[in-house]
């Protein structure tokens, strides 16, 4: 079963924050699929029940985006209707519906100066350097930001003065929390010619490349029960839908998908009805694809897909983790379980962009975003002799020989690193873990 006691450690690391200093700047930082939103619902709670948060006093709970508003009240009135948190035994303090008002930006914003909340909660909060979100960060209330990574998409500062707690994928990972995810890259051998990935998008969207996207996918039905694709164009949805359609039409009934669609914003999708009815019904599939165009980054759960498909690449690494965190969420009974991450890779000679995905469900902060570099070995003496050449390369600090007297059935469960703590990476500053 997936362990979720972490979250208990958070909630009393910030009602503890907020007890101390009612007008502190925090970051909570939970990757997705570890819970932010009842975690932080639950900290909430519990500052009710300590008195960290007087009665009668208001909670703004702060959202960008309608359906990410929706997921948040839909958890709040949950668990205020059963009396207690999903999965956990405390009981919702009696305040608690009427403290915590879940707010889109702009109105949160006009209503902020009368009512005085005390507290911000702002979900998604590398957004939050934005001038939209200036009202919030006054000396009189504090604001806890909900976020599954502290950096900026465009890499802004935040205004938070720190991060009240923080666990890594790979903790969540050995939790079964979420899926290690399978990472396949295939390479499609189209030339893009293009020097900018956020304004040249239309090049992804010829015929030939989408035809090879879909023969791709059908080829790995099998695998791929359930998909989700990352497109940057309403146009290029629709088209890529249409030919993944096509190429579903071939096979027997019993193997194919049963629903392939597109969603797209403003209650924009292949079934012309809202889309918060046309998510429900893709939750509700137990074989299906969707293809959809900045939409369900964010504010989306389903724990029974298992495929992402980055159809376009992006240089973000927070919109990649947001995209892929759609497939690694492990299933409540804890059952082993896939996760497929596809990247659709082509030759970009003009674009340097670079999100090494070995590194992201490491124990090493996004923040250092190191560069990974791979060195084979075909025996515990080769790799011997390959560590000896990087501790001359380096001039490694601290270096102990005993830690490699290892035989190759011990290697799997060890690791050190490397790593230097100079801006200059001065040669002779090199240590390791």
């Amino acid at each position: 079963m997936p362990d979720f006691s972490f979250q208990n450690d958070a909630i009393e690391r910030v009602s503890r924050c907020y007890a101390s200093e009612r007008n502190a700047k925090q970051l909570l930082v939970i990757p997705t699929g570890g819970g932010k939103t009842l975690t932080a619902l639950r900290a909430v709670n519990k500052m009710l029940v300590d008195g960290v948060i007087p009665e009668g006093r208001v909670v703004y709970w702060v959202q960008h985006l309608i359906q990410l508003k929706n997921q948040s009240q839909r958890v709040l009135d949950e668990s205020v209707s059963q009396g207690q948190f999903l999965g956990f035994l405390e009981p919702c303090h009696p305040q608690l519906q009427a403290t915590v008002k879940v707010k889109m930006l702009d109105a949160a914003s006009r209503e902020f100066p009368l009512e005085r909340p005390v507290l911000v909660i702002i979900d998604e909060a590398h957004h939050s350097a934005a001038a939209s979100y200036g009202a919030f960060f006054q000396s009189s209330n504090g604001v806890l930001g909900l976020t599954a990574t502290p950096k900026r998409l465009d890499d802004n500062e935040l205004k938070f003065d720190d991060i009240v707690y923080s666990i890594t994928a790979r903790e969540l990972i050995n939790r079964g929390v979420i899926v290690k995810p399978i990472i396949r890259q295939v390479k499609t051998n189209t030339l893009i010619d293009a020097y900018d990935l956020d304004t040249e998008t239309s090049q992804f969207d010829s015929q030939a490349r989408n035809r090879f996207v879909a023969e791709k996918i059908m080829t790995g039905r099998a695998s791929y029960t359930k998909g989700i694709l990352f497109v940057r164009t309403r146009d290029h949805a629709i088209r890529l839908t249409r030919m993944l359609e096509e190429y579903n039409r071939r096979y027997e009934m019993n193997s194919r998908y049963e629903h392939i669609g597109y969603v797209l914003g403003g209650d924009e999708n292949s079934m012309g009805i809202s889309n918060d009815e046309y998510l429900r019904r893709f939750r509700n599939t137990s074989r299906a694809l969707v293809v959809n165009c900045g939409v369900l980054t964010e504010g989306f759960d389903d724990p029974t897909v298992n495929a992402v498909f980055m159809v376009v690449p992006t240089k973000s690494v927070v919109l990649y983790l947001q995209c892929i965190g759609r497939a690694i969420r492990s299933s409540s009974d804890g059952l082993n379980e896939k996760a497929f991450i596809v990247e659709f890779e082509d030759d970009m000679p003009n674009v340097r962009y670079r999100i090494d995905n070995r590194w992201l469900f490491a124990d090493i902060s996004d923040e250092l975003e190191p560069e990974v570099i791979e060195i084979d070995f075909s025996s515990v003496s080769n790799l011997k002799s390959s560590l000896s050449d990087l501790k001359r390369e380096f001039n490694v600090e601290f270096w102990s020989d005993s830690f490699v007297d290892f035989s190759l059935d011990e290697l799997e469960g060890n690791s050190f690193l490397l790593y230097n703590s100079t801006d200059t990476l001065r040669p002779h500053s090199w240590k390791c873990i």
